[in-house]
């Protein structure tokens, strides 16, 4: 049985189940999960209203609210739901968590940053806040703080590109190319399908006088591309390289090309 048919499933069963007990809060709650995982939204929404009514301190509610309305990219609402959880429980880590993306959206740096400070003080698993974290000192253009971030989170697992790939941009934004290229070479190695670490890697290239290197890199990541707006830089690029006589003269793709 797929996943779809297992909530389709759940769904049913605990309508039956409600049709018994109307007042469980925690059969709509599950019924509530069931519903956002079929992408059924506002009757998601429905159930965890539900649930709030019947069990005002059930703080999962709050949760699976706030995750409903950032679904409809009502990032203030699920903020809202977020501070109405933690007014129930104040150390849900969870709610902590996803405040803190959602404040990030909405551009509110500093309360996305106080969030993820929050998280990652005072509670376990933290590598999900030090990834958002991460981002959030990329964004805001404080790139030593991102590569103490990205370090940390390589020295948990050196197997993620994303890792490298990121540390990478972070480097070629303070111009230390050297750094910035052993860390993309090492994403590609990690995941050789990745059409932006060839992209950036052949902005480098360009940036330090490696023209051919460039150029190869850049009919490299067009060979990976899946992203319109890669395709266009890249279409520029190989513009340039044809001005230079700079083309390969022999171009194998690895992955699946555009058609």
């Amino acid at each position: 049985m797929n996943k779809a048919k297992e909530y389709k499933k759940e769904v049913e069963i605990l309508n039956k189940a409600l049709l018994i007990n109307n007042k469980n809060a925690y059969f709509y709650l599950n019924k509530g999960v069931a519903n956002v995982n079929l992408n059924n939204i506002q009757e998601a929404i429905k159930d965890f209203k539900t649930v709030k009514e019947l069990a005002p301190n059930e703080v999962k509610a709050y949760l699976n609210l706030g995750i409903c309305k950032g679904r409809l990219n009502d990032f203030k609402g699920e903020i809202e739901e977020y501070n109405n959880g933690l007014k129930v429980d104040s150390t849900f880590d969870r709610v902590i968590l996803n405040r803190a993306i959602a404040k990030q959206k909405i551009i509110d740096f500093e309360g996305a940053l106080k969030d993820f400070d929050v998280f990652i003080k005072n509670y376990g698993n933290k590598n999900n806040a030090i990834y958002g974290r991460a981002l959030l000192f990329g964004q805001i253009k404080n790139y030593n703080k991102e590569i103490e971030d990205w370090n940390t989170l390589i020295k948990l697992d050196s197997t993620i590109y994303l890792f490298y790939f990121h540390r990478g941009i972070a480097f070629k934004n303070i111009n230390n190319f050297k750094q910035a290229l052993s860390d993309l070479n090492k994403a590609i190695e990690h995941e050789i399908n990745l059409d932006e670490s060839y992209l950036e890697r052949g902005l480098i290239n360009i940036k330090l006088g490696k023209k051919d290197k460039a150029c190869f890199d850049f009919f490299e990541a067009l060979g990976y591309s899946y992203e319109d707006s890669n395709e266009k830089v890249l279409k520029q690029m190989l513009d340039y390289c044809s001005a230079n006589n700079t083309l390969p003269k022999k171009k194998i793709l690895k992955g699946k090309s555009k058609k």
